[in-house]
């Protein structure tokens, strides 16, 4: 039998409320990251993460102009995944839909 994983399925406003740097998660192509430990490892400075927390970064991170990324980049950022970013209707609370 295939074991199955929980997928943890977040707002935008669950992610809005970690902008901090005691509590800092994103999002990007869909999926959500808390990267409060990478915060202070941040190789632009935690000034630069902490001016995104709590949003999507997936246009800042393309942006060459400003701070383009490596593929490298992408791939520690999986380290960091706690779910995926849905709607009100998709997300289960107490085990019932909202």
């Amino acid at each position: 039998m295939a074991v199955t994983k929980r997928v943890c399925i977040y707002t935008e406003e669950d992610v809005a409320n970690h902008k901090s740097a005691k509590s800092c998660w994103i999002t990007c192509r869909g999926k959500v990251y808390d990267v409060t430990g990478f915060v202070p490892d941040h190789p632009g400075g935690d000034d630069l993460i902490l001016a995104h927390a709590g949003t999507d970064v997936e246009s800042i991170m393309k942006d060459g102009d400003s701070h383009d990324h490596s593929d490298s980049a992408y791939d520690m950022l999986e380290e960091y995944v706690i779910g995926r970013l849905g709607t009100e209707a998709t997300v289960v609370r107490d085990g019932t839909y909202t």
